[in-house]
């Protein structure tokens, strides 16, 4: 989803699959002792690390074909499909 959304533009349902997802991750990390970015399974694709727009500023996105954007976001650095990364 947009890094710009508003907590409010975001459906419940949306909200409630992320918490899903990322408490699941979370247990995996921990579990493994490791932060793993992608699946097991899942093939990396073009990109020779394992991050789908971290650090790839202004390249194609291997999903959309729109151009990965990098901006400042509360004092970090926040790379994001404008593409992919909409409110549903």
């Amino acid at each position: 989803m947009s890094p710009h959304a508003g907590a409010a533009e975001i459906p419940e349902q949306r909200v409630r699959d992320l918490w899903t997802r990322l408490t699941r991750q979370m247990r995996d990390g921990v579990a493994e002792g490791a932060i793993r970015t992608l699946r097991p399974g899942v093939k990396r694709g073009r990109r020779s690390a394992p991050h789908w727009v971290y650090k790839h500023e202004g390249t194609a996105c291997l999903r959309c074909a729109a151009r990965i954007r990098a901006e400042e976001l509360q004092g970090r650095r926040l790379y994001w499909c404008p593409g992919c990364q909409v409110v549903p």
